[in-house]
C-alpha cells in the first residue's frame, strides 16, 4: 500500500502542491529522456 492511500484512509490531508513545481514537473515528463538529462546535468553543475 502506497504512503498516499495510508494518508486517504486515516483522512489526513496532504499539502498542496505549488502549482509552479507541478506545471514544471509536467513539463519534464513530456520530454525525451535524454533532454532531461541535460537539464539535470546543467542543474546540478550550475550548482557549484
Amino acid at each position: 500500500m502506497s504512503s498516499t492511500q495510508e494518508n486517504e484512509e486515516k483522512g489526513a490531508l496532504l499539502p498542496p502542491i505549488n502549482p509552479e513545481w507541478l506545471a514544471e514537473f509536467e513539463a519534464a515528463a513530456r520530454r525525451p529522456i535524454q533532454q532531461r538529462w541535460k537539464y539535470a546535468v546543467i542543474k546540478r553543475i550550475s550548482r557549484f
